[in-house]
């Protein structure tokens, strides 16, 4: 994600030029007198998808403000009881005391341009709305994953028939072929336009992936997602009325969250954020169930502020129903201490951690040749390191990687304001936003993944999904 402005309480981002900056380089194959030849092009992904002009209403209630004139912005509305989940909070007298900050500084930016006729001249959003439908690969790994849950096998001894790497446009990959295997690029700063299930997509440089039911994941498939991370970012599919009726995707019970072996996965001093929708009862859970359960510690409950292109938040933040922000929960776990004989131990972990012989190392333990071993340690270093200064040597990075490094205390409240994606809850990156507050060059993993971004470890069970080459353009050179 782009910031394009911070302060010590809220922060606007440009979720558009961040994706792009992932795909100024896209290698593909192309067809040249009959013969293949690899070139280079530039793709973005679709400016549609963030043409939100004006706030979210119904077609009726933006029929009947175009008619009373585009000075009026009110309708009548069906009066509705508030109940627990409903009540005003804190949370919005804060959104309320840095939103005219947001707003002066989003029009000095030109990032948001106010149009008093924006309504009837958008047509409700109507573009974005329409881009948001983009079929793609649809739920082929929703249904692949389905149909291979409890055949995947994730023995204590694994070797490199468990990973896949992608290594050019000119290879075709079957979909199946990435269920409940570790997928991984490494393509030297550019991305690269591959052909998976029939279906074309654009996988970015620097990234490795995991392709899984969840209950796959939590009884064996977490080991093959490697070392232990210093972040670790999820989007739970939270129990959801709209997606239920639209079947967007496969919902579970909260609860789930508790078979996740999440002490296994990160690192003494790692952080955790959660995205978090409205509800009341869901933002307990999580703060006082999931956490103290994965020995975390509450440090902040963010908030992501959408707002449209003329800058205004996509819904009246007293509405009683419909939200113009969800909510980012961050825990960190307890730090790492050394006892006399300089043997690392963790503090007040409520689940027992596994073996620090994990995936990875079993790996490189097993017998195989050079080149083997050469592929398996591609995804053993850090894919930020990858991405750093190449000047510095191996030693000033195993120097970076082991020291403990001071990190600054994370504001309790803090506003991440952005122009959302039209795809329905498709969230803003949050790691430069987030990285004063871990450590450099810090391993990074999301869990309940739809896309892929560089230097990220990814699990999901369609990663894939907003990779396909439909939610992008080629820029013409």
């Amino acid at each position: 994600m782009a910031v394009l402005a911070k302060t010590s309480s809220w922060a606007l981002l440009d979720q558009f030029q961040y994706i792009n900056k992932q795909y100024l380089r896209v290698e593909e194959c192309l067809m040249v007198d009959g013969l293949s030849e690899n070139t280079f092009s530039r793709y973005e992904i679709k400016n549609d998808l963030f043409a939100i002009y004006t706030p979210f209403v119904m077609e009726s209630q933006a029929k009947a403000i175009i008619q009373r004139g585009s000075d009026s912005q009110k309708v009548r509305k069906r009066k509705r009881k508030l109940d627990h989940e409903e009540q005003p909070c804190e949370k919005k007298i804060f959104i309320k005391s840095v939103l005219l900050d947001i707003q002066k500084t989003g029009k000095d930016l030109q990032v948001f341009k106010p149009d008093h006729n924006a309504l009837e001249k958008f047509q409700n959003n109507h573009t974005a709305r329409s881009a948001s439908m983009i079929p793609g690969f649809k739920d082929m790994f929703q249904k692949m994953c389905e149909e291979k849950k409890d055949m995947c096998v994730f023995p204590d001894n694994l070797n490199n028939s468990h990973i896949k790497k992608i290594a050019g446009p000119k290879e075709t990959h079957s979909a199946h072929s990435f269920i409940g295997i570790l997928g991984y690029t490494s393509f030297r700063d550019c991305a690269t336009k591959v052909k998976v299930g029939g279906q074309i997509c654009l996988i970015p440089d620097n990234v490795s992936f995991l392709t899984s039911d969840y209950h796959d994941l939590v009884y064996g498939g977490f080991k093959r997602l490697g070392e232990s991370y210093d972040l670790i970012l999820m989007d739970p599919p939270w129990q959801n009325k709209a997606v239920r009726r639209k079947k967007g995707y496969s919902m579970f019970d909260e609860n789930e969250l508790l078979k996740l072996p999440l002490p296994s996965l990160l690192k003494p001093g790692g952080l955790v954020c959660i995205w978090v929708t409205n509800k009341t009862h869901l933002l307990e859970y999580v703060k006082h169930t999931i956490f103290p359960e994965w020995g975390l510690h509450l440090e902040a409950q963010w908030v992501w502020l959408k707002m449209t292109r003329v800058g205004e938040p996509v819904n009246d933040i007293d509405s009683a129903h419909k939200h113009c922000y969800e909510f980012l929960i961050i825990g960190r776990r307890n730090e790492k201490t050394m006892d006399s004989t300089g043997i690392s131990q963790n503090h007040q972990s409520n689940t027992p951690r596994t073996s620090d012989t994990n995936y990875l190392g079993q790996l490189q333990n097993t017998e195989t040749s050079a080149e083997e071993y050469h592929e398996m340690n591609i995804i053993k270093t850090s894919v930020v390191e990858q991405l750093a200064d190449t000047s510095r040597s191996k030693e000033e990075l195993a120097i970076d990687e082991d020291s403990p490094q001071p990190v600054d205390n994370i504001p309790a409240n803090f506003v991440l304001a952005s122009i959302p994606c039209s795809i329905h809850s498709k969230k803003p990156d949050i790691l430069e936003v987030i990285r004063p507050y871990i450590k450099k060059n810090p391993r990074c993993l999301e869990l309940f993944a739809r896309n892929l971004n560089s230097g990220w470890t990814s699990w999901g069970n369609e990663p894939l999904l907003h990779q396909h080459v439909d939610f992008f353009d080629k820029v013409s050179k």
